[in-house]
């Protein structure tokens, strides 16, 4: 890896830019070629964003012209969402609160933007707008940036980045979902959507000195909510997260997903001391259930 020792690349990038660059020169070898998508997958606040930044360092001072996208800018606008929340399962679905599961992105705008990405080098001087997401808007709930700030991408491109914490994850068969819930309900004696709010069980599985179950994190939702999430979830692993639209992946992970909780508190925390706005301590705690819900603490 001597061409790329020179850039401010750390062992972990430089250890995934030695798996990547063999594919990437074949691909890039080709007449005509559509951009190489790179998928980079992990829970929140393991590192993505560093990563991908480094990654894009790299590429460049290689000489490929690459972009970075995150599921993240494909999030519903916050009117959207609001309405989800109140009027989806008549407002009673835990999981459509607040930003995060499947179920909350746009995905009619993801696969219109990668349809559009996927011709970007077709012609010489070909250009679109990406969609960016403000999450210090609406008090931190997050919103969608006007069309007029949308970031402006030329072609040709080399490589598209495309992190976030869902990518990879794949739907359940109904009847397997069923079968967990049912052992759950089973193990805790309670129906799914009886068992209390997550962020009041964490405060008290802390206080008896363990971690919260991801069966207890299951049974804070119905069945019916927790089948609607798969199916979304199906739904864009046929669109824009389909697998096989991937070049190649990365996954990074975790030890344990009690991390995860910590590492988006320091991230939302560094928000508010940055001036801006972020989640309280409690949205914080809702928002990081979802990969405890699709992991194999949870469903899969």
């Amino acid at each position: 890896m001597d061409d790329i020792a020179a850039g401010p690349v750390d062992s972990k990038s430089k250890h995934i830019l030695s798996f990547l660059l063999p594919f990437l020169r074949l691909h890039c070898s080709q007449p005509s070629y559509k951009p190489f998508i790179l998928a980079v997958s992990g829970i929140q606040g393991c590192g993505k964003t560093t990563l991908v930044t480094q990654l894009g360092t790299a590429l460049h001072s290689l000489g490929y012209h690459s972009i970075s996208i995150s599921v993240d800018d494909f999030y519903h606008t916050a009117s959207i969402l609001e309405q989800l929340a109140k009027t989806k399962f008549n407002g009673n679905d835990k999981l459509l609160q607040q930003r995060g599961p499947p179920g909350t992105h746009d995905l009619a705008l993801a696969d219109a933007v990668f349809d559009g990405l996927s011709r970007i080098n077709d012609k010489q001087g070909n250009a679109m707008m990406l969609p960016t997401y403000d999450k210090g808007a609406k008090g931190g709930k997050g919103d969608r940036r006007p069309d007029e700030l949308w970031a402006e991408v030329n072609g040709p491109l080399d490589v598209i980045v495309l992190e976030g914490w869902c990518i990879g994850f794949r739907p359940l068969p109904k009847d397997r979902i069923e079968e967990i819930v049912r052992q759950a309900e089973k193990k805790y004696g309670m129906q799914a959507g009886e068992m209390s709010s997550v962020y009041d069980l964490k405060k008290g599985s802390r206080a008896e000195g363990r971690e919260l179950s991801g069966a207890e994190v299951l049974l804070e939702h119905r069945l019916e909510h927790l089948l609607d999430m798969n199916q979304c979830l199906d739904e864009y692993c046929q669109g824009f997260m389909n697998p096989q639209s991937f070049d190649a992946m990365i996954h990074l992970d975790a030890e344990d997903l009690k991390f995860v909780y910590g590492w988006r508190l320091q991230q939302e925390h560094r928000l508010w001391e940055s001036g801006g706005q972020g989640m309280s301590d409690e949205e914080v705690e809702r928002f990081g259930k979802s990969p405890e819900i699709v992991s194999d603490r949870g469903l899969t």
